[in-house]
């Protein structure tokens, strides 16, 4: 459907403001949670209405831990600042405020709350999507990957000109003109270098983790591929410690992923697989060979950026006010004896102790063991194309996870991260179109060409009942 290509595309726009701030009191909605409400709608269309959605969002072996969450942090964030209004000292989430303040209920809790439902019910969007529609939800996230790739070409030929002043209406702080070491950091369409290079590196594992699990014409195959490297190449220039950090993580779990389909699912790998990894790899190289033998001085400033990246951070102001975040957080967290504060109440510069402070020990575990079976969760398709795509999805969750942890300022995991869920229980269980399921058998993984028709195998048990 259409509002997956429109999902996709607007995770470029962080900073547009698609409601004017004035009529909300300063509260900026940015057009991903919409777009993600736009999917939900389609998705109750095409599966049964709210109870279809209701036995997904409450099934064991689907979303329930996940709505448990949800629900209990939505509760939190209505009750617990004012239980201990006024006795304990957080970071308030608003972007104005820095400074320490006594807690108090504000509209961020019913705010973030919001927030929070809307990720949840993406992933029942994105699990109709994936279930239903699998070909297309990647061909979506291809084109959102390109609409990310122009989103930073324009910031770095425009920079802060008035041109793109319309795509940043949000109220929050922006950080758009920064430089590091004589670098122009590339920031696209969203708030700062870390937001938008975290967000180069998701795309760009969705679309090269995803890739072995469906079968594409060679075009496409290097249209992706490419998309890639310009995702990767945009993080990289994004200079965000985030995204560096990201890019290491993406790098480990492609070259154990690689190794492991090589050893084990050597039969099943398509040309069109083993060609993407080996173009993308090989343009890599090239660009690593071609810096040392015809730029060999631009080698020093890409040095002289990582030490200032890496091993300098500890000393800027960015990280000296990000950690008293985490300070403040963890302090607001013992002051509540492990019960939270309330979430929305409190700002972090950790996804993990954004959880602890906000919603407490109780929240924190809720979706602690969702993720951990969720990840843990042994495929029960009959299809190796589902299973490689499942496994995919992992890994892609695995890589927004490390950047949610390092730089999540909120307990909310995002439409992205929600998106990934969806897409790990979607391909979990066998595909609900009998027919594309008996096609999907017929054929190798990731083959052009099928050989030799699989027996069926005996149906699982879907999540939605």
């Amino acid at each position: 459907p259409l509002i997956l290509y429109v999902l996709f595309g607007c995770f470029a726009f962080g900073t547009l403001a698609v409601v004017p701030p004035a009529l909300t009191g300063g509260t900026t909605f940015v057009p991903a949670p919409f777009a993600a409400l736009g999917l939900v709608a389609w998705s109750a269309r095409k599966h049964g209405g709210v109870a279809g959605m209701v036995s997904v969002l409450t099934a064991p072996g689907g979303l329930l831990l996940l709505t448990l969450f949800v629900t209990f942090a939505a509760t939190s964030g209505l009750f617990l600042p004012r239980l201990l209004e006024g006795q304990i000292y957080v970071i308030p989430v608003r972007g104005s405020e820095n400074g320490l303040s006594l807690l108090a209920p504000s509209t961020q809790n019913i705010t973030q709350g919001a927030y929070l439902v809307i990720s949840l019910l993406a992933a029942v969007g994105a699990w109709a999507a994936a279930r239903t529609r699998p070909a297309e939800t990647y061909r979506a996230a291809v084109v959102g990957g390109m609409i990310v790739v122009a989103t930073g070409i324009a910031d770095m030929i425009l920079g802060d000109s008035p041109l793109l002043a319309p795509f940043r209406t949000a109220t929050y702080a922006l950080n758009t003109a920064q430089n590091m070491q004589g670098v122009d950091r590339v920031v696209g369409l969203m708030s700062e270098p870390a937001t938008f290079g975290s967000l180069c590196v998701s795309m760009a594992a969705l679309i090269y983790f995803l890739s072995p699990g469906f079968d594409r014409p060679r075009p496409a195959v290097y249209v992706s591929a490419l998309t890639t490297i310009a995702l990767l190449a945009m993080a990289a220039l994004s200079a965000s410690s985030t995204a560096q950090v990201m890019l290491g993580v993406f790098g480990l779990l492609a070259t154990v992923s690689a190794l492991y389909a090589m050893v084990v699912h050597k039969q099943r790998l398509s040309r069109a697989s083993i060609l993407s990894s080996i173009f993308i790899a090989s343009m890599g190289i090239a660009g690593v060979v071609f810096l040392l033998a015809f730029m060999p001085r631009t080698v020093q400033p890409i040095l002289d950026l990582l030490n200032t990246l890496l091993v300098e951070k500890t000393q800027s102001q960015s990280f000296e006010e990000r950690s008293s975040w985490n300070v403040a957080a963890w302090d607001a967290f013992v002051a509540s004896r492990g019960l939270g504060v309330g979430l929305g109440s409190c700002r972090a510069s950790s996804w993990v102790l954004a959880l602890l402070s906000n919603t407490g020990i109780a929240g924190t575990l809720l979706l602690a063991a969702f993720l951990g079976l969720l990840l843990m969760s042994k495929h029960q398709s009959a299809t190796f194309r589902d299973r490689f795509r499942m496994r995919g999805a992992k890994l892609v969750l695995l890589v927004s996870m490390a950047g949610l942890t390092l730089s999540g300022t909120s307990a909310d995991f995002g439409v992205f991260a929600a998106a990934c869920m969806g897409f790990i229980l979607a391909w979990k269980y066998p595909a609900a179109d009998a027919q594309a399921q008996e096609a999907d058998r017929a054929r190798p993984a990731t083959g052009v060409r099928p050989q030799v028709a699989r027996p069926a195998a005996p149906r699982a048990r879907s999540p939605a009942g």
